[in-house]
């Protein structure tokens, strides 16, 4: 998508009551070590987590229940 080589710190954003199933997401990601990532952090804040970002991708899950 950005080109070969291009490093990514990935920052995932949700609601605050899905900050658990979140911080699994965050521990998969982490512990498959993808050469490309070079961080990654979550929460539920817009604010800290959109600062200083040059592309945001929004992904939608199924509806929560």
């Amino acid at each position: 998508m950005f080109g070969d080589g291009t490093r990514i710190e990935l920052r995932l954003l949700d609601i605050e009551p899905m900050m658990g199933v979140l911080e699994g997401v965050h521990m998969e990601i982490v512990d498959g070590a993808y050469p490309l990532v070079s961080s990654c952090e979550y929460g539920h804040d817009p604010m800290l987590m959109f600062r200083d970002i040059d592309v945001g991708v929004f992904i939608g899950g199924f509806p929560r229940k």
